[in-house]
């Protein structure tokens, strides 16, 4: 074996141009693999054509370590004959790797150099296309975060996948981050062609008051980099009122009733389209709406009082200005009130097309 790979090696680096004689016609002379699994093996085909007049024997196929082995066809392989050369490859070390494999025949003493290249990974990456946003030649999984029903003292986390398909390294970094957030990356530094993590916490104890908060985040590309809005990250966090549960409370308390959770709203040729709810108080005390927001700028709420009275019906009244049909934020409301069966209600908007 020692003698094989000192052969091997005289070959590969004194004679540095070798290729494919006209006799043996390879379909592939260099095969990359890609990103192969350490330790795991992985095997390839070297498929070529006698292209001479002459019957080829393959007389031996050398490889330059242990961790690569070849097998081939053994029978004579007559003019205009096809055969393959199956190299298999356990990788021991991490990182690129670029293997030779000589295959000598009868018909020269000059071999023919096969090269397999590739990289060698603990774990397989996230196919890129996997991550939809895209920023630069950065890659993410999303660019919108919600945090729903959060209760005061709860910090919730949220990830978000990164990839980064430049050749530099990388070392994510958030721009305009409120007090409430805090973000870790998890490598700090990801190298090119390689993945991460950024982490979102989110503590509520700094959230200024309950109801809907909403932030918009910039994901900086490198040292210097500037806001637009192509690099934004939305955040929203919805903070929930205090349960009541006393029962003598929750017999006089207000009662929340909307005749729908969703509105519909339609007619493309307008710039703002308008639609209607119903809201009653069917509760025994008045009904406060302490908080009434939208999760886009693009919808409009009005409501006549904030305050029902016990058996009062008012009308909620929500338009869609068409002018920000690409702004930010689900097409949503929220009331926050203080029914204690219903403290947070959420209403849907619905844009529906007119049909011709």
């Amino acid at each position: 074996m020692k003698i094989r790979l000192l052969l091997l090696l005289i070959y590969i680096y004194c004679v540095p141009q070798m290729v494919a004689q006209s006799w043996i016609d390879f379909s592939e002379i260099i095969q990359n693999t890609g990103s192969i699994m350490w330790q795991q093996p992985i095997e390839v085909s070297y498929d070529f054509v006698n292209k001479s007049t002459r019957e080829i024997n393959i007389t031996e196929v050398l490889t330059d370590c242990e961790c690569t082995a070849a097998t081939y066809t053994k029978a004579p392989i007559p003019p205009g004959g096809k055969g393959n050369i199956k190299v298999s490859f356990t990788a021991n070390l991490l990182g690129h790797f670029n293997k030779s494999i000589l295959v000598f025949t009868n018909l020269s003493e000059q071999p023919t150099t096969l090269r397999l290249t590739g990289d060698v990974v603990i774990e397989k990456q996230v196919i890129p296309d996997e991550l939809p946003i895209k920023i630069g030649e950065l890659q993410l999984s999303t660019n919108e975060i919600e945090y729903d029903d959060i209760n005061l003292g709860d910090i919730p986390s949220k990830t978000i996948q990164i990839y980064n398909g430049s050749k530099s390294t990388y070392r994510p970094s958030l721009m305009h981050l409120p007090p409430y957030l805090n973000a870790t990356c998890k490598p700090e530094v990801i190298r090119g062609g390689r993945k991460g993590e950024i982490t979102i916490t989110l503590d509520s104890r700094k959230l200024n008051e309950m109801g809907l908060s909403q932030s918009t985040i910039y994901l900086s590309r490198f040292e210097g980099d500037r806001i637009g809005q192509d690099k934004s990250i939305h955040i929203s966090a919805t903070l929930l009122p205090e349960a009541v549960n006393m029962p003598v409370h929750l017999e006089m308390a207000p009662i929340i009733s909307i005749d729908s959770t969703l509105v519909i709203v339609a007619s493309p040729e307008k710039k703002k389209v308008k639609g209607e709810l119903l809201l009653t108080n069917k509760g025994r005390t008045p009904l406060e709406i302490k908080k009434l927001q939208v999760y886009n700028p693009s919808i409009g709420v009005s409501l006549p009082k904030r305050v029902i009275q016990s058996g009062e019906t008012v009308k909620l009244k929500v338009s869609v200005n068409r002018q920000f049909k690409d702004s930010r934020g689900r097409f949503r409301i929220l009331m926050i009130t203080n029914d204690p069966r219903h403290g947070k209600v959420t209403i849907d908007v619905l844009q529906k097309n007119k049909q011709k």
